[in-house]
């Protein structure tokens, strides 16, 4: 069985910035794209978590590649029960930000793992979330 988390906050609806239109770009030129892992994180928490994305990932989202449905799009953060750890859950997150705020997130959750047990990794890379293998740095 899949745990899915509900949506507490969407920012890239609720700001606007998953609505691209022509001469309004809505991404910024120091925009960077991740990848954030989490695995055995407490249940309890999640929404730490979750407030620690909103808080430090300030800039607004990348739109939704063109040709994607806005209302099936990933907005929200996919938790699922973790089999590595009991009543944990885990992971895999595309994100996008300025690289400050990465770097800025990056250390909060490495402190969290390391005081709650969990372990956290955020890969940075050089263009969008689907370019994979060119990998800039790892935060």
């Amino acid at each position: 069985m899949t745990q899915r988390s509900s949506c507490s906050t969407a920012p890239a609806l609720r700001d606007g910035s998953g609505t691209a239109q022509p001469g309004h770009p809505t991404v910024s030129a120091d925009t960077a794209y991740a990848r954030l892992s989490v695995t055995g994180l407490p249940v309890a928490l999640r929404p730490v978590v979750e407030s620690a994305m909103a808080v430090c990932l300030a800039t607004p989202g990348a739109p939704v590649p063109p040709g994607t449905d806005p209302l099936t799009a990933d907005w929200c953060t996919n938790w699922r029960r973790s089999t590595a750890v009991p009543r944990a859950v885990d992971c895999d997150q595309p994100l996008s930000g300025a690289r400050r705020e990465f770097l800025r997130l990056s250390r909060l959750l490495e402190g969290l793992g390391e005081t709650h047990g969990f372990e956290v990794e955020l890969t940075v890379f050089d263009g969008g979330p689907s370019d994979g293998p060119i990998l800039l740095d790892r935060i």
